[in-house]
């Protein structure tokens, strides 16, 4: 999943004619003023305090692999483009995606692993 696909699934300040809102929140979820931009700034390949704030965080309590792996991916591709490295920039040694905390592979190369251990413990 690219970062403009999850901006236009999930921020709540993405208009659908690319328009944002500019809603965003402080400490102790306070909410700032916002400015309106005629265009997402995700789009124009620059930062976002509201991505980075309420939208990125989701990769990591998503609960479906798949999507968690997805919001992963675009997360860490955010992060790249921004050129910003990751907060405890763990990523998956099988496929690069940014791991879980705790975790040594992500799920869907976890998953394969074991299938691999299971073909090779029977055969």
């Amino acid at each position: 999943m690219k970062p403009m696909s999850f901006v236009r699934e999930e921020c709540a300040n993405h208009l659908p004619d690319g328009q944002c809102l500019g809603a965003n929140f402080g400490p102790n979820l306070q909410p700032m003023p916002n400015t309106p931009r005629p265009r997402c700034l995700v789009a124009g390949r620059k930062r976002c305090a509201y991505f980075e704030t309420c939208l990125a965080p989701m990769a990591q309590i998503a609960t479906d692999p798949r999507r968690a792996k997805d919001l992963q991916e675009a997360a860490a591709e955010y992060l790249q483009i921004t050129n910003q490295k990751a907060e405890g920039g763990r990523e998956c040694p099988d496929c690069g995606c940014l791991l879980q905390p705790r975790k040594r592979l992500c799920p869907s190369c976890a998953k394969k692993r074991k299938k691999l251990a299971n073909r090779q413990r029977a055969a």
